[in-house]
């Protein structure tokens, strides 16, 4: 009897002690893939600001702690940002690697959006390395699911085409292409893409010579990162709103939006303001009084 008890208590030890394990992996694996997240998130706010040296350190952390529990979406989507950040650099051969390796991945993986989001960066890449017509070309077969895609990826194929025909110079093509980002981004309300969305829409209508609808779609940009406090979209609207102020002669408003994305940027504690807005400011009539003296910031 007492071993019948004794083989009872024992079995109850190991059925416990292999469960707690179990449980302890689980939340392990969960909390790399959260800090995964974490170092994606840091990674897109250096990218925006123009640090790609930086966001590359955060997406390689973010790759590296993805790899280590298997976590394949977290790989790809790391890949992914690590081509886009090469690129931004002018690594073309580190770039094309990155998004190789996503490829590869891609191959266990049947997601549409995620196939979608490297098809994407395969795009930019075409369009990064001076080929637009290759470009153009994968996005029309990309475009052939779009009707299946429901979350942010679908704006994002149109707003690459939309990209991808300014940079061919046909912006009444690129206009609509950015019209049915709009569209989809406003039926999910992603306001993030939204932003975006009407910044490309008033680069390409400045381009067009159509500096008034220019200027009221890169304030409806700045409604969009102000409402959702995206400090470098906020600082990139106003020098776009300077420069298209700039173009038809209206220097004190333009040095009036210089001087806003230039104390955005130092409110947000940044060192390295761009040498073009610095310029900018300098060189419009009677300079700007706000950057006499960066020290008193």
């Amino acid at each position: 009897m007492k071993q019948r008890i004794l083989m009872i208590i024992v079995t109850i030890l190991l059925t416990a002690c292999s469960s707690i394990p179990k449980e302890a992996r689980v939340q392990a694996v969960n909390t790399q893939k959260d800090q995964a997240a974490v170092y994606l998130e840091r990674g897109h706010r250096e990218y925006t600001w123009d640090n790609y040296e930086s966001a590359l350190h955060q997406y390689m952390n973010a790759f590296t702690l993805s790899s280590s529990v298997d976590w394949q979406e977290g790989m790809v989507k790391s890949l992914v940002h690590l081509s886009r950040a090469s690129d931004r650099m002018k690594e073309s051969v580190r770039a094309k690697i990155y998004l190789d390796q996503a490829v590869d991945l891609m191959t266990e993986i049947e997601s549409l959006e995620l196939n979608t989001l490297v098809l994407n960066r395969k795009t930019e890449w075409f369009l990064f390395n001076d080929t637009p017509k290759s470009a153009l070309q994968l996005n029309d077969d990309v475009l052939k699911n779009i009707d299946k895609l429901k979350g942010e990826e679908a704006g994002e194929v149109w707003r690459i085409r939309a990209v991808v025909l300014k940079a061919m110079k046909d912006y009444d093509q690129a206009l609509i292409a950015i019209e049915k980002a709009l569209e989809r981004d406003q039926k999910g309300n992603y306001l993030s893409e939204l932003a975006s969305d009407y910044y490309i829409r008033a680069s390409v209508l400045s381009l067009s010579g159509r500096e008034e609808e220019a200027a009221i779609s890169m304030t409806y940009a700045l409604e969009k990162d102000k409402f959702i406090e995206n400090t470098p979209g906020i600082a990139q609207d106003l020098y776009g709103l300077g420069l298209i102020y700039e173009k038809i002669g209206e220097n004190e408003k333009a040095n009036h939006y210089f001087q806003r994305s230039y104390l955005v940027q130092k409110g947000a504690n940044r060192n390295d303001i761009p040498e073009k807005l610095l310029e900018k400011l300098q060189n419009l009539e009677n300079g700007s009084p706000w950057i006499k003296d960066t020290d008193a910031f």
